[in-house]
């Protein structure tokens, strides 16, 4: 049997209140036929019972539509309101049988269906028996609240039905215990009918499972340890305090022991055999919380190595939710953006790039296509520093296979474009060499140059064979045009009169200046040359 079986086996659960509401009504039309045409097994079932009365057999049928209307899962407010008038006339029914009984007064309702003739001590024609009219107050009152949809009313509708449910529950017990104690003849009042007591616990089980959200049919359904224990103890509670109360009984009529002595024993069976149902449910339920200790260790395992792997990868990786939000990042993130990740995880994952709507499409596409991958962006650190990203993107879905996100991992490119960029000015310079002088040639590469670097000044120099003088060869086109205005191409002088720019030379490695005017070794500027800051 595949996992799902199960499942699948306790939704079975589900259609419960469709069942007992066709029971209920095909009981009660049964009845009604029997009352047509005077077919007593129909109202009584068995010969010598009490027969079931006509406004009985009314309120199950109306019971029986409105718990259906209930059970369905499309509605409608016609659907409603039927089910609410069904609901509020069997409430009424029922009291207004009560207030006939306690009150002395009779309405005409007893008979307003079916004229009935009887003699039985204690019987009123027509009028159903005092537990039943309790029953059907209740029903209908529990009815009636469950049309309303309102969960703070579940505990109030649980309360009504408990009332059918030892009513009837205890005259169904009554009729199996002794059938023979239940004969119409033998008793100076008006019982619960054998088939009214059965309908009614059905009902009472219809009631409490109408709704998807009430505990018991949620429990029933359940594959948790909670659905476990009411569907195995439930059934041998019931069967077992049946059972020991039969036993009993027996032992009592054939005169083994007295009253006491059989009510402390059914005390003391019914102990045990409870205390054992506990032990068996805790059982279930250590069995149950041992399981999910392990497997909350395993996620956590499983959660650590998977966060392992995430912060291991170089690339900022990073999930974003339906609604463009980020959920979580790892380290590499952290550093790219220079955000912390408390601060990144809630905010659009679109504010930390360079063109947000270009950022916000991708993602977007993602949720459309399911992936993208080498979408181009530009993410920027808060220091203003931009980091050239291609994205490869994913949707990553829920136990459910619903769409639960997308996952996406940048990989840094900063330095495959600059090469690349290089690359082609190195292309360009060598077609351009085939057409231009030397100096055309030296000049176009301090263009070139300047554009790489993002300078506004350039200039070569060649240091002569005696490595100690400087020959002043061009400066980049820029340079002539906007900022140096001195005249010297061509010009020689010692390296060591030179100014700081030549102490890369000196040094023999880059050097990088970042304040002119605190340097030691400055000359100062020269008339015509471009002021430094």
């Amino acid at each position: 049997m595949s996992a799902s079986a199960p499942r699948r086996m306790y939704r079975l659960f589900d259609f419960i209140p469709h069942v007992v509401s066709c029971i209920s009504v095909v009981v009660g039309v049964v009845v009604l036929i029997g009352w047509e045409f005077d077919v007593a097994t129909l109202k009584s079932i068995f010969s010598g019972l009490t027969v079931m009365k006509v406004n009985t057999a009314v309120g199950f049928i109306l019971a029986g539509a409105a718990l259906w209307s209930h059970a369905m899962d499309a509605h409608s407010r016609a659907i409603d309101i039927a089910a609410q008038v069904c609901a509020s006339i069997i409430s009424l029914l029922g009291l207004a049988t009560l207030f006939e009984y306690l009150s002395g007064v009779n309405f005409g309702i007893d008979q307003f269906l079916v004229r009935e003739i009887t003699h039985l001590p204690g019987d009123i024609p027509g009028r159903m028996a005092l537990n039943t009219a309790l029953s059907f107050a209740a029903v209908g009152s529990a009815l009636l609240l469950v049309s309303l949809r309102r969960r703070q009313l579940i505990v109030t509708i649980h309360a009504l039905v408990l009332v059918p449910l030892i009513a009837a529950g205890s005259a169904l017990i009554g009729y199996a215990y002794d059938i023979e104690g239940f004969l119409r003849e033998k008793l100076d009042y008006t019982p619960m009918a054998l088939h009214t007591a059965n309908v009614f616990v059905l009902l009472a089980l219809g009631v409490m499972t109408a709704r998807a959200d009430y505990p018991l049919r949620r429990f029933l359904r359940s594959t948790n340890p909670a659905g476990v224990m009411v569907r195995q103890l439930l059934p041998v509670a019931i069967v077992l305090t049946l059972l020991t109360g039969w036993l009993i009984l027996r032992g009592f009529h054939a005169g083994h022991f007295g009253a006491t002595f059989a009510l402390g024993l059914f005390t003391a069976v019914t102990i045990i055999w409870l205390g054992g149902l506990i032990l068996w449910g805790a059982r279930t339920v250590y069995q149950a919380a041992v399981q999910r200790e392990r497997m909350e260790e395993s996620l956590r395992s499983a959660s650590q190595y998977a966060r392992s792997l995430i912060e291991a990868s170089p690339d900022p990786l990073v999930t974003i939710s339906a609604g463009g939000k980020i959920t979580d990042v790892n380290e590499a993130t952290v550093k790219a953006t220079g955000v912390a990740r408390e601060a990144l995880i809630g905010r659009d994952f679109s504010d930390y790039f360079t063109e947000p709507d270009k950022a916000r499409a991708g993602y977007q596409e993602v949720f459309a296509k399911g992936f993208v991958t080498d979408y181009p962006l530009s993410l920027q650190h808060v220091s203003g520093k931009v980091m050239e990203v291609l994205y490869n993107a994913s949707v990553y879905r829920d136990a459910t296979g619903e769409v639960a996100g997308v996952f996406a991992a940048a990989r840094d490119i900063t330095e495959r474009k600059k090469n690349e960029a290089v690359n082609a000015v190195r292309l360009r310079l060598m077609e351009f060499s085939q057409t231009h002088t030397l100096d055309e040639l030296l000049e176009e590469t301090l263009n070139e140059a300047e554009r790489l670097t993002g300078s506004l000044i350039g200039f070569y120099h060649f240091v002569e064979e005696d490595q100690n003088s400087l020959t002043l060869q061009t400066w980049s086109t820029r340079t002539k045009t906007a900022f140096c205005k001195a005249e010297g191409k061509g010009l020689h002088y010692p390296i060591a009169d030179a100014g700081v720019w030549a102490d890369c030379e000196r040094q023999g490695k880059p050097v990088i200046q970042n304040d002119d005017a605190e340097l030691p070794n400055r000359n100062g500027i020269q008339e015509g040359h471009s002021t430094l800051i």
